[in-house]
């Protein structure tokens, strides 16, 4: 039998949500907040999908860049945003599953402060070795770190990114001693590793790739589950014996947690259908990415089962946050 305290809260909740709906009604403009700077992987996708969402939700999505504090600043943006669908994330595998556990200490917004509404993409990393290393494939490089008496560098552009801890995951399953050595950014690891400085490298597919196609660094394989799109000569971490192996750097739209369903419906759809769209996925393409619009409870399960992964990985690594 309901009391007048919870008759009188079940009333404030509705109204609450009721409330969310009109003003979702009648705005005219969504704001997709990016947590990082113009011209990244992150930008350029919200940027595409916004365009082709916007057209199927019948309002305007405007991106902003909220930079800073390894994405901390624009997600305590959406977080302490109301959740009425005005004020949306294009988070990342690194903002929703690896910095919260990283970055704890700093309060770090973590994945109960968000709502998933929609995977909008992924690519994979790629292992890579220089030629002087005198390593050729994946045998020689086991070989080569399993042999080691003293840990083996590894570099990749930045301290606690996908291409950090897809290495660091595949050290804990293969029993290597290695050493991470993090960049400010992808662009002067590639530098030191083009001129022989490093010998060991992880980073995104599309910056690598070129560099193996021009005989610059040899590929030793990648680290998704399947064999990548346009880079189809290239193993898979899986194929050549890693059991249950498969890490991916992925992207989602987000939203301030307890957004209403009927609210958080309209927008996964309208996202999903712009991954449909064939201009869209030429553009992915060229970034190396392809789309993958899992949505609703199926997103949900797999944001924890990713924060659940990599915050295991942290803690038996004993990574702390730089």
């Amino acid at each position: 039998m309901m009391t007048r305290r919870s008759f009188l809260r079940t009333s404030v909740v509705l109204a609450a949500a009721h409330a969310s709906r009109i003003a979702l009604a009648q705005t005219d403009t969504v704001r997709l907040i990016v947590p990082f700077a113009t011209g990244g992987t992150s930008d350029i996708i919200a940027r595409l999908l916004g365009v082709h969402a916007a057209n199927h939700l019948g309002k305007t999505i405007v991106v902003e860049n909220k930079a800073g504090a390894s994405g901390a600043i624009g997600l305590r943006a959406v977080a302490s945003a109301p959740p009425d669908a005005r004020t949306l994330l294009l988070g990342n595998i690194s903002t929703q599953a690896i910095a919260p556990h990283l970055l704890a200490d700093k309060q770090y917004p973590g994945i109960e402060e968000f709502s998933p509404l929609v995977l909008t993409g992924r690519t994979t990393n790629l292992i890579v070795v220089h030629p002087s290393a005198g390593i050729h494939n994946w045998d020689d490089l086991r070989r080569h770190m399993q042999g080691a008496r003293v840990p083996v560098p590894y570099a990749t552009g930045s301290h606690g990114g996908s291409p950090h801890l897809s290495f660091e995951l595949l050290r804990q399953r293969m029993g290597w001693q290695a050493e991470h050595i993090a960049y400010k950014g992808a662009g002067p690891m590639i530098t030191d590793l083009l001129g022989g400085h490093v010998k060991i490298a992880v980073d995104n597919l599309p910056a690598l790739l070129p560099h193996v196609r021009s005989g610059a660094v040899v590929a030793i394989a990648v680290t998704s589950a399947k064999r990548w799109p346009g880079a189809e000569q290239i193993a898979t971490l899986a194929e050549l014996g890693v059991q249950d192996y498969d890490v991916t750097a992925w992207f989602g739209v987000f939203a301030p947690a307890k957004l209403p369903g009927d609210l958080a419906t309209p927008i996964a759809r309208a996202f999903t259908v712009a991954q449909q769209d064939a201009d869209v996925r030429a553009r992915f393409a060229t970034l190396g990415a392809i789309a993958d619009p899992q949505s609703g409870d199926t997103f949900a399960r797999f944001v924890e089962a990713q924060y659940k992964l990599w915050g295991a990985v942290i803690k038996n690594g004993n990574i702390r946050g730089a």
